[in-house]
């Protein structure tokens, strides 16, 4: 067999070579796109906690004389505590008023690949007091 000058083209390793170099790149690609999705499924769940803490936040605003629960929706865990404001959150009530200042929190609890994680909302609000 006899070799041929000035023949184009490429050999079998420059091939192997580029398809190696290739294939290195994609294999980082689906790393980053992966890692980009994982990101993205925990922020969209942070979101919704956000959102069911502002909900539930809402409507203890909206109802003065409701009391401490919680409750599972959809795989978040909801809590809310309230109280009438004392020295431990900086209130000091003035017992020649009407009016008194409430103490509201709600805590939405998911779970997460690397554990749980709480998302707290804290307020107070004032009411007038009951006779």
């Amino acid at each position: 067999m006899t070799a041929r000058r000035g023949t184009r083209g490429f050999t079998l390793i420059e091939i192997a070579v580029s398809l190696a170099i290739l294939g290195i790149g994609m294999v980082a690609c689906i790393q980053a796109f992966g890692g980009g999705l994982r990101l993205q499924d925990r922020a969209a769940r942070q979101d919704r906690a956000v959102e069911l803490a502002r909900e539930t936040m809402d409507r203890l605003i909206e109802s003065p004389k409701s009391k401490g629960g919680s409750e599972d929706r959809g795989g978040y865990r909801v809590a809310w505590t309230t109280r009438k404001a004392g020295d431990g959150d900086g209130i000091q009530q003035d017992d020649s008023l009407d009016v008194i200042m409430r103490y509201l929190q709600v805590d939405v609890t998911w779970g997460d690949g690397a554990g749980a994680k709480t998302f707290t909302v804290r307020t107070l609000q004032p009411v007038l007091e009951e006779e």
